[in-house]
């Protein structure tokens, strides 16, 4: 079946399970608002991994509550690749 739309896309990922998604350096407007997205769809569930001051006002911005995602606070860059490839393999996140 050839997905023509974006509704079709979203009806086809509602059918698999949900994923624990891991978003590093995730402090930017573009990530968090299709986080959002993600998370309101119920296709995932987010550990973001950043600055938390920045993410967090990002959030306040755009009227999201930041208790949706699970925060971690890293503010440099190559830190946070390195806590998320932990969190991978201690089982903690399925998507990068």
């Amino acid at each position: 079946m050839a997905i023509k739309k974006l509704d079709n896309l979203i009806e086809q990922a509602r059918k698999i399970p949900k994923k624990k998604v891991i978003a590093v350096f995730a402090q930017d407007d573009a990530t968090i608002l299709a986080t959002k997205r993600a998370v309101d769809l119920n296709f995932a569930e987010f550990t973001l991994i950043g600055d938390e001051k920045i993410m967090t006002q990002i959030c306040l911005d755009h009227d999201i509550d930041p208790s949706i995602y699970t925060i971690i606070n890293e503010q440099d860059e190559l830190a946070a690749g390195h806590k998320a490839m932990r969190l991978l393999s201690d089982g903690k996140g399925e998507v990068l």
